[in-house]
């Protein structure tokens, strides 16, 4: 059995974090607001107004961005099943 120690290599750079500044795209928030209709109708809103608020509290940004999104499309989904 050899003893033989292999000397570590070179560390490799880690790359950069890029952060996008728009997560979640608006044709995906459309389709999460279509699920959250669908699953809590009216309560929906209510519903991604927790999701963000929760996302405030543990400060995490993104994901507040996101459920932002999810919002605006909520809303919109609501109004338009409301003028149907």
């Amino acid at each position: 059995m050899s003893t033989e120690r292999v000397p570590p290599g070179p560390r490799e750079a880690k790359p950069a974090v890029q952060r996008s500044t728009v997560m979640l795209a608006a044709p995906d928030a459309a389709q999460i607001a279509r699920t959250l209709i669908e699953k809590y109708g009216a309560d929906a809103l209510a519903f991604a107004r927790e999701r963000a608020q929760c996302a405030v509290e543990v400060g995490d940004e993104l994901a507040l961005d996101a459920w932002r999104l999810v919002i605006e499309a909520t809303q919109r989904g609501l109004r338009q099943i409301a003028d149907d």
